[in-house]
């Protein structure tokens, strides 16, 4: 079993950005997301203290423009609902970057509470976005370029390496564990 994990990266402005960002993952992964549905409430903030949660910044990390929410604030079956909500109610782009065993690598494009572009790297799947609207919404200092000599190349033997070299471009890291 390869490598998986999934990252969601909120393009931010300025410091209130960063707050509301951080305000929406306080409230919510404070117990009410499905986690902690089988836990009684009075016991939830010993068992999240327990499990190393530390509240709204535990988990996300600002970088280059961008606050990265790592895996323990998303998972495979709801990153792309948060997204969609991030990018709706508090007008931000989000970037979903996320590989699954090994073996294949996509980058997401969310805006105004929809997905807007997506690339997908696999030995059986290829998908192209629309890499002018990418560099526009999320890549500023990218070129076309840069981007399809990461992108258009076969997969490799680890997916994750697509997104590692995405990053590089970017000035980000892309998968955050």
């Amino acid at each position: 079993m390869g490598y998986s994990a999934v990252n969601l990266h909120v393009k931010v402005k300025n410091e209130e950005d960063e707050i509301k960002v951080k305000e929406y993952f306080d409230n919510e992964c404070d117990g009410k997301d499905g986690l902690m549905e089988d836990i009684p409430e009075e016991f939830r903030d010993a068992v999240m203290e327990e499990m190393g949660y530390n509240g709204a910044d535990s988990g996300i990390i600002s970088q280059s423009g961008y606050l990265s929410v790592c895996s323990e604030k998303v998972r495979f079956d709801n990153f792309e609902m948060v997204a969609e909500e991030l990018s709706g109610t508090l007008g931000l782009a989000v970037l979903a970057a996320l590989v699954f065993d090994s073996d294949v690598a996509v980058i997401q494009g969310y805006v105004s509470g929809r997905k807007i572009l997506e690339e997908v790297n696999s030995a059986e799947d290829k998908k192209k976005m629309d890499r002018k609207l990418f560099i526009e919404r999320f890549a500023p200092d990218c070129t076309e370029e840069q981007i399809a000599s990461v992108w258009d190349k076969e997969a490799g033997v680890f997916a994750e390496d697509i997104l590692y070299e995405m990053g590089e471009i970017m000035g980000i890291k892309l998968l955050i564990s």
